[in-house]
């Protein structure tokens, strides 16, 4: 896109956004140039700050999540494709596919502070947060390298299989890694002594996506030819559900998945989790999607068009709007502290701003009961859980990272953000907010 065309892009949308902010909940607050060809973007909770890895001109575009500007652009090598957070050391892995590299960006001083070089082709990536290591899955032989998270060093490396990169999921509750291959098999492994423990077969097929859904603990493979629901152990099958997934969100409040979906047309769905029981929402393109799971909201890359993103209740699985955006969005994330959504544009090399003033499922009473959902600040990191049964302390990307006991409960070491407790219901019961 021309320089002249950019502009205009950016001026009109911008004052648009102006005016559809009058009296509306969700609308585009900003148009915010960034380097060639953004194919992922990533949001920091530590350091609030965003990432889009720019593909066509080797950089990372920094943006700060409270002011919407960037802060930093940090050349990187040959083609960028996708970004990765550690949580413990807060760092940002970007994984280069060109050249066989994983660069690491310090999330507090925005500079590479380590250049890895992979000895295969990298393509999967997984991070455990417990033991602070990452996994990467090699293209061209199966292995998994194991990445020291502390010092940035590859410790070691274990074969799984000879046919294609491993598609990989980091289970919290019983640390343990998932490897989805490329053909028929899924193995378990122990990520503490990093025993494979399991081989579990699947449909031959290309097992593309993961997630874990915090409220049953159960993890969901998807791709072609359907979704495969595992325990948490990931040693034996749940349920099968038929129909090609393209990509995956968690809704946690109501206890279901939203899915990119293909069975008789291509489009969203969502996933009950209870159940199984898969529901087509109609007339609905998904393309990227990501929940915000404070307010209540999914938002879709491509709604009922290439220019157009879309709003839906995630409670009723409605649309309730649409906003007009051209060109071709290829990656979506939500900042919790500014509830701010962001779309990564590689046709425009925009990011689109999505803000949403609405009160969310957090904020307001929940349906079918009287009671409202406490807000409480973590001052000295102590929360008191006044339930019978343990709860699950969820983050923004609806991920487990603390369960709490009934009584006093020590949260010093989450990290600073905005969580929720969610009970044994399924429904959330006090939203924190951790200051330091």
């Amino acid at each position: 896109m021309n320089i002249r065309l950019r502009q205009c892009l950016y001026g009109g949308i911008m004052l648009g956004s102006l005016l559809a902010a009058v009296g509306t909940a969700q609308y585009l607050e900003a148009v915010i140039p960034v380097g060639a060809m953004p194919l992922d973007v990533l949001w920091n909770p530590t350091s609030n700050k965003v990432y889009t890895a720019n593909f066509r001109d080797n950089t990372v575009t920094i943006l700060s999540g409270s002011a919407n500007q960037v802060v930093a652009t940090v050349p990187v090598a040959p083609e960028p494709v996708n970004l990765y957070w550690n949580s413990v050391a807060n760092k940002v892995y970007v994984l280069c596919s060109e050249s066989n590299r994983l660069e690491v960006i310090d999330g507090r001083g925005d500079t590479i502070v380590a250049r890895l070089q992979i000895p295969y082709h990298p393509a999967q990536v997984a991070f455990n947060a417990s033991l602070n290591r990452l996994y990467v899955g090699c293209a061209d032989d199966g292995r998994v390298l194991v990445i020291d998270g502390a010092s940035d060093t590859i410790m070691r490396r274990f074969p799984l299989t000879r046919f294609g990169p491993p598609t990989m999921l980091w289970h919290p509750i019983t640390n343990r890694l998932l490897c989805a291959t490329s053909v028929d098999s899924v193995y378990t492994v122990v990520c503490s002594t990093e025993e494979i423990v399991a081989r579990t077969s699947v449909m031959h097929g290309a097992w593309s996506y993961w997630c874990y859904n915090p409220v049953n603990k159960l993890a969901y493979l998807g791709g072609c030819p359907g979704t495969y629901v595992f325990t948490s152990c990931g040693d034996s099958i749940v349920a099968y559900v038929d129909g090609y997934s393209m990509g995956f969100d968690v809704v946690p409040f109501d206890n279901k998945i939203y899915l990119q979906y293909w069975r008789t047309r291509e489009g969203l769905a969502a996933l009950d989790c209870n159940t199984h029981a898969v529901t087509e929402l109609r007339g609905i393109y998904a393309g990227p999607l990501v929940c915000d799971t404070r307010k209540g909201k999914v938002y879709v890359g491509h709604a009922q068009s290439s220019d157009s993103l879309g709003v839906i209740d995630a409670r009723a699985d409605t649309l309730i709007k649409l906003i007009p955006c051209p060109g071709s969005r290829t990656s979506a994330c939500w900042n919790q502290t500014d509830s701010r959504v962001y779309f990564a544009d590689k046709s425009a090399s925009v990011l689109y701003v999505i803000r949403d003033t609405s009160a969310g499922v957090l904020d307001a009473p929940q349906t079918g009961t009287s009671r409202e959902v406490q807000s409480t600040v973590l001052a000295n990191g102590r929360l008191f859980w006044n339930e019978d049964d343990v709860g699950l302390v969820i983050d923004i990307a609806g991920r487990r990272r603390a369960v709490v006991s009934p009584g006093p409960n020590n949260l010093v070491s989450l990290p600073v953000g905005i969580y929720a407790v969610v009970g044994a219901d399924g429904q959330p019961k006090v939203r924190i907010v951790k200051l330091r």
